[in-house]
């Protein structure tokens, strides 16, 4: 994953929500992060043992891991249990980068006024910023 060297650490930040955004919309399409139709331990207790499959569901190899979109899925996650107000900001940040609604629907889709909907869009991306900040300084100030 190369980033350019003249990015500034919004522009870092917007990269990796893009990245992220084409992430979970891939495996979204795929439904290759989903949970399986049953668990292990149920289909174990019914059949009374367990043969794990040679194939993939549906046919397609597991999703490819992706470190930098993973980061930032975790970090939004970890943003949507500090408070009730970046908890907004992490289901704006979903509603603006992966979901594929018009602009101008997003605030209505979460019920928030298009105000309402940028503050909290920017109050989600500073929290990004001040987490992902370390790692752009080391990335381009060793």
């Amino acid at each position: 994953m190369l980033f350019n060297q003249n990015f500034t650490v919004e522009e870092y930040v917007e990269e990796r929500l893009r990245q992220w955004a084409k992430w979970c919309r891939a495996s979204a399409e795929d439904k290759r992060l989903a949970y399986p139709d049953q668990a292990v331990i149920y289909r174990m207790m019914k059949e009374d043992y367990f043969i794990p499959k040679k194939r993939y569901k549906n046919g397609k190899k597991p999703i490819e891991p992706h470190p930098y979109a993973e980061e930032v899925e975790a970090l939004i996650n970890r943003m949507a249990c500090e408070s009730l107000t970046y908890q907004k900001s992490a289901m704006v940040l979903r509603e603006y980068y992966v979901k594929p609604s018009k602009k101008g629907d997003k605030p209505k889709v979460l019920g928030l006024t298009p105000s309402q909907f940028r503050d909290l869009l920017i109050t989600g991306k500073s929290w990004l910023i001040a987490r992902l900040s370390i790692k752009f300084d080391a990335l381009y100030y060793p």
